[in-house]
């Protein structure tokens, strides 16, 4: 059996601007010519971008963070970025892992669609 992985919201979810489901990325950059190019090319494919501050900053973001896959807002990403505890996030993204790679293998595999992985990782990271 392959475990190949659904499409995820990145590729799914764009919508025009203004719409108010349209999802958010955040972008972190150092100098403000690389974060406006990098913002309007996630704008480019129909998702808000986010000022998510620095590269050093950009640890915010990574998976098991409450901003990582949760298909959040341009309005509620900022709380989630402001959230995110360092000493947490780890364990929470291989529990993540865990919980979606228990449902995919094994005698009573199921599929598992995108929309399962942000329900699992908004209980897990929020």
């Amino acid at each position: 059996m392959t475990c190949d992985p659904p499409p995820g919201s990145l590729t799914t979810k764009g919508k025009p601007a203004g719409d108010p489901d349209r999802i958010a990325i955040p972008v972190a950059a150092d100098n403000d010519r690389e974060r406006a190019v990098a913002m309007a090319l996630v704008e480019d494919t129909g998702l808000d971008a986010v000022d998510a501050g620095t590269l050093a900053e950009s640890w915010r973001q990574q998976g098991g963070s409450p901003s990582y896959c949760t298909d959040l807002s341009r309005d509620e990403l900022p709380a989630a970025l402001a959230a995110t505890d360092a000493s947490r996030s780890g364990a929470r993204r291989d529990l993540a892992i865990a919980v979606v790679m228990e449902r995919m293998i094994g005698d009573k595999a199921t599929s598992v669609d995108s929309e399962h992985f942000v329900r699992v990782a908004r209980a897990l990271f929020m």
